[in-house]
């Protein structure tokens, strides 16, 4: 499910946020309410909670979403 959307900052009370797409939601039976888990630096990563970080699963992740990156420009 590799894809690249474009996504507005919006005010959220006091904070600012962004929608994550339904594509993804949908994918992990996410509904409102349910937690995830960000981590961050340069890069956001959004998890569904419980799901395990596997290194040779990102990497290959990051490889398909370098991609993505680079045919689109």
């Amino acid at each position: 499910m590799p894809a690249k959307v474009s996504r507005k900052i919006l005010q959220v009370g006091d904070s600012k946020g962004s929608v994550l797409p339904p594509d993804w939601l949908r994918a992990f039976g996410l509904n409102v309410g349910d937690t995830i888990e960000v981590f961050y630096d340069f890069i956001v990563l959004i998890k569904p909670l419980g799901v395990p970080l596997d290194l040779d699963f990102l990497k290959k992740e990051l490889d398909i979403l370098a991609r993505l990156e680079e045919a689109s420009q």
